[in-house]
């Protein structure tokens, strides 16, 4: 059953820290969570598919186009490459916490360009059930 909370995204670039308030639309099957948001900072507006389990964070879908996948994995480094429309940047994701069962996760990851770290990214997702059971 789809279910609409509040997300709260924290993410810290090169340390500096931006934050997105939004609503979430998530649906529980079983031990997955699948979860949609619209990040508009920054005046874009991009729409976010993740799916969620136990042990994984996987982000599935930007903008209606499923993407290579972004694995965000406890324990696990995952090397990938990000596609922009006229580069492509190499990705080093070292996640460094993951607490599924309060609806936190923590992820830590870098950037390179042509072997050069070019970016720090921290996010930290944080679900919250919304006030009066809203629409």
């Amino acid at each position: 059953m789809a279910k609409k909370m509040k997300i709260n995204l924290t993410s810290i670039v090169d340390n500096e820290e931006t934050i997105l308030q939004t609503e979430a639309i998530l649906e529980k099957l079983d031990d997955t969570i699948i979860c949609s948001y619209v990040d508009n900072r920054d005046n874009q507006h991009v729409d976010v598919k993740m799916v969620l389990t136990k042990d994984e964070a996987v982000i599935t879908r930007i903008n209606g186009k499923d993407i290579n996948k972004s694995y965000f994995k406890k324990g696990h480094t995952y090397v990938g490459k990000q596609y922009f429309s006229d580069y492509v940047m190499n990705l080093k994701i070292e996640t460094i916490d993951y607490r599924f069962d309060k609806m936190k996760i923590f992820i830590k990851y870098r950037t390179y360009l042509n072997d050069t770290c070019v970016g720090n990214f921290e996010h930290f997702l944080e679900f919250k059930e919304r006030e009066n059971n809203e629409c």
